[in-house]
């Protein structure tokens, strides 16, 4: 299994704080923010889920997750194998509504052992679960995942996770009282599409009504758009002005088919060796074209990389898909800060 990042899994749980303290006047307005960890062709790597909602939301009943059509989905996995990580903010009943965080593991679990859940009953193609202890007492809640391969979903997705969640009010499945605010999990399971382009990651929540009853009249869309891939390019040769002599820098970000502009890049260098080439020496922007271009005096050779992160941004639109009413769309990230997208090659130059 490709090591999943905390790193990405606390980038992600950044951005629930923002949104829980951005949304406080909403009435049923969840956000999913979902972050690959690989932005290239047909690689793999981890992929964080980042789902909020802010406390003064109905519950959430039932969440479905789908990965865009292209994506591949691993689910290999053996009953009991550690597939990712988890992190969660939950107001707990018991405690007096206090905000509790928790943190646990995304593990593989028995599909036959999982058949006859009230919120999704029959076999599935594999079934996950986050195991947390909350107040004390350990707290397993199970992942549904399904290939689809007919039907409407098959039109925008490819696969589907499944989470349910019972009522904070319901102390006999429910005992602590506890109501999700936020959720971010990772996993190693899926490989990116083969073919350049912009792939919407769905998600479809659905609350419980007054009654304490699921509201699917209330269900709402997310999304998270996906340009792929993301590339950040760099080029070096020695020129001269005015008798000495330089490094010029030229670089190129792009996503999709979408040239990057306005975008921070640092510049990094080292006199001793491609590997050591860390320190940040400079910070430009992309132009409006996606490109930049520096002078660096030269004195020795020299070893220069690039690096940059990508903030989600609030987009709009949900395309063609019609599942639910369209709400939050968001870009999604590119790399984090402590673990940034870097340029494909690490280039050299002599005086």
């Amino acid at each position: 299994m490709r090591k999943v990042s905390r790193s990405l899994l606390f980038a992600c749980a950044a951005l629930a704080a923002l949104a829980l303290s951005s949304t406080a006047l909403a009435a049923y307005t969840p956000s999913m923010v979902v972050a690959g960890s690989n932005h290239a062709l047909g690689a793999g790597g981890p992929v964080t889920f980042n789902i909020t909602q802010v406390e003064t939301d109905d519950p959430t009943f039932r969440m479905d997750l789908y990965s865009p059509l292209g994506y591949e989905t691993a689910l290999t996995a053996t009953p009991g194998q550690q597939i990712g990580i988890a992190s969660a903010l939950v107001k707990v009943g018991a405690l007096g509504g206090a905000r509790v965080p928790v943190t646990g593991t995304v593990n593989a679990a028995d599909p036959a052992q999982h058949t006859s859940n009230q919120c999704s009953p029959g076999q599935h193609s594999a079934v996950w679960t986050i195991t947390v202890t909350l107040a004390g007492t350990p707290v397993t809640v199970p992942i549904y995942v399904d290939r689809i391969t007919s039907g409407p979903e098959a039109a925008f997705a490819s696969s589907r996770i499944r989470v349910c969640f019972n009522h904070p009010a319901d102390r006999v499945r429910n005992p602590s009282g506890a109501q999700l605010l936020q959720v971010a999990f990772s996993t190693d399971v899926f490989t990116n599409p083969n073919t350049l382009g912009i792939y919407r990651w769905v998600g479809v929540f659905t609350p419980y009504g007054a009654t304490g009853l699921p509201n699917a009249a209330g269900s709402v869309q997310t999304q998270t758009v996906q340009r792929l891939p993301v590339q950040l390019g760099l080029a070096v040769k020695k020129v001269k002005r005015k008798g000495k002599t330089y490094a010029q820098l030229t670089g190129t970000l792009r996503a999709g088919d979408q040239n990057v502009s306005r975008q921070a890049v640092s510049l990094m260098s080292s006199t001793k060796s491609a590997r050591t080439a860390t320190k940040v020496f400079r910070t430009v922007r992309t132009s409006a074209r996606g490109t930049f271009r520096v002078l660096v005096p030269l004195r020795k050779r020299t070893w220069f990389r690039a690096k940059t992160f990508i903030a989600s941004r609030a987009s709009s639109g949900c395309g063609t898909v019609v599942i639910a009413p369209c709400g939050r769309v968001v870009t999604a990230p590119v790399g984090t800060r402590a673990r940034p997208l870097a340029s494909r090659q690490t280039v050299v130059v002599r005086p």
